[in-house]
């Protein structure tokens, strides 16, 4: 059941951390962390939630072996570890999860002051050097599938109260759904934390932001299943969809990790992220399946010449290579994500190029006549139109490729797209906001916003927003700005970028068809062709 995804999710960080060393050291510790936001010491959400679980990282800080507490109450000593926690003038102890020598989890009494804490690790009779930490009214933190604080929610799809499937790729929730969230944070009960937690509504100024879009909140409180584990019921705003929808939670100023849940159609069925994959075939790449899929790239790159080309390639592949032709996990339009999400590419098994046969040539057709991209060998398409002082061959215009009678693997093909008038933009920053404006770029496309921020410790976070190209500005939202190292007005970098819509085809024998172009001021070619500009 969920209950026991939750628990596993607490503790298999700590599994994968465990390691052999010497006993009879003290206790260090290194770090101090929301256990579902894992957020970094030095960023404005790091502090621990009275009535939070809460894991402690370092050496010797518990048995070789993981130990678990095993029912209610939780103990304040576990195979050997207690961890003692001192605010001001009082002293309390925290309440064990598990312990193992390279990790620990606890559940931090609600009665916590507020303020400076110091964290004291004992085993067997050896205390080590305290560590110190911000002990807070509540600081929200969201459980990730991941166990790492990012990627997908650990999120249910409310059915029926016996059908509530976890939230994924190929499970979407529809608009108007109910869906259950699982985190810790959210603040402090009345209740005794180490006994068998009662479910109860907190009242706290809690939002839940689904694609930028406030949701209708039902329940924020205790789950009932773990002490310190909170649940969040909300309903799906509307006008939200993707595979990658960011979800956040804001109490008072306070914001939670960014996480996504996957949205379908109101009449439910796939997602689709924004490169135009479905959530069902990105379920199979992920799990190392293959796809047979081609790309179409035509460039003009700029330095003391124009080099015009154009490059084909079909093959039968998986993940990694589709994740170096197109931009995945982008936000849905209207939205950001704080460390924007990049769908997992490693850890499953390498899949080999398989070239395909989409015929001998493909013909480019534009403004200025035609050119040949000739095939070179399996599933390899290139040909250099042109180069020179001036653009010959690519311009602002609108450009067909057709392969007939196509080859063995892949049938005649014909793609189109339109290069739209490069995007232009600005940026104004003031009190009310950080706002970008732009011109030009594919009216029926988008615009992706990215920023980043580092603090004098080093921290470093970035973001990303996307909007329609049709608005002309986005506003980044002050809840993206505050979740940031550093304040708004010391952001490192702010781009703008366009991208097209226009940009997929079919042909027989293909799974996925896109069709790209890269400007002179691009930095990144593929499905998502994107222009840069530095502010």
């Amino acid at each position: 059941m969920i209950g026991d995804s939750v628990r596993r999710l607490l503790r298999l960080a700590g599994l994968c951390a465990l390691l052999s060393l010497p006993s009879g050291a003290a206790p260090q510790i290194r770090a101090i962390l929301n256990a579902a936001s894992y957020a970094q010491p030095g960023m404005p959400n790091s502090g621990i939630a009275q009535g939070s679980i809460f894991v402690v990282f370092g050496t010797e800080l518990g048995p070789g072996n993981l130990r678990q507490a095993t029912g209610f109450p939780l103990p304040a000593t576990l195979g050997g570890t207690s961890i003692r926690v001192t605010v001001g003038a009082t002293t309390v102890d925290a309440l064990l999860v598990y312990v193992s020598a390279a990790q620990v989890a606890a559940v931090l009494p609600s009665g916590t002051p507020e303020g400076i804490g110091l964290m004291e690790v004992t085993y067997n009779g050896h205390a080590g050097q305290a560590g110190a930490f911000r002990v807070v009214r509540s600081s929200p933190g969201v459980l990730a599938q991941n166990q790492a604080g990012s990627g997908p929610a650990l999120a249910q799809n409310f059915n029926s109260t016996a059908d509530q499937p976890r939230n994924t790729l190929s499970r979407p929730a529809r608009p108007g759904q109910v869906v259950t969230l699982w985190a810790t944070g959210l603040g402090p009960i009345p209740d005794n934390d180490a006994a068998v937690p009662l479910p109860r509504d907190l009242n706290i100024n809690l939002q839940v932001l689904v694609g930028g879009k406030p949701a209708t909140v039902r329940y924020k409180g205790r789950s009932g299943c773990c002490s310190g584990v909170d649940q969040i019921v909300f309903e799906v705003p509307p006008g939200v969809s993707g595979c990658y929808v960011p979800l956040v939670v804001q109490i008072d100023n306070v914001a939670s990790n960014f996480t996504t849940i996957s949205v379908g159609g109101a009449e439910g069925g796939d997602c689709t992220d924004l490169s135009g994959i479905s959530g069902s075939m990105l379920d199979l790449l992920q799990a190392g399946g293959s796809l047979r899929i081609g790309s179409i790239v035509l460039s003009a790159s700029k330095s003391d010449f124009v080099t015009e080309t154009g490059v084909g390639q079909f093959y039968q592949t998986g993940l990694t290579w589709l994740a170096s032709q197109v931009s995945l996990g982008l936000p849905s339009p209207g939205s950001c994500m704080v460390n924007p999400v990049t769908p997992s590419v490693s850890g499953g098994p390498a899949i080999p190029l398989v070239g395909l046969d989409a015929g001998r040539v493909l013909n480019v057709t534009g403004p200025k006549g035609s050119r040949q991209i000739l095939q070179r060998y399996g599933g390899m398409y290139s040909e250099t139109f042109a180069t020179g002082t001036l653009v010959q061959f690519l311009e602002p215009g609108t450009y067909t490729v057709d392969s007939a009678p196509g080859g063995v693997d892949v049938g005649p093909l014909h793609a189109t797209i339109t290069f739209p008038a490069e995007l232009t933009s600005t940026v104004q920053q003031s009190t009310a906001g950080t706002i970008v404006n732009w011109r030009g770029g594919d009216p029926a496309g988008y615009v992706v916003v990215q920023g980043s921020a580092q603090s004098l410790a080093g921290v470093r976070t970035s973001f990303s927003c996307v909007e329609r190209a049709s608005a002309g500005q986005f506003a980044v939202p002050a809840y993206v700005l505050s979740s940031l190292p550093s304040s708004p007005t010391d952001i490192v970098a702010l781009i703008a970028a366009g991208s097209s819509a226009q940009n997929r085809f079919k042909a027989p024998g293909l799974d996925l068809g896109y069709f790209s172009f890269c400007s002179p001021s691009s930095a990144l070619c593929g499905g998502l062709s994107i222009y840069y500009f530095d502010f």
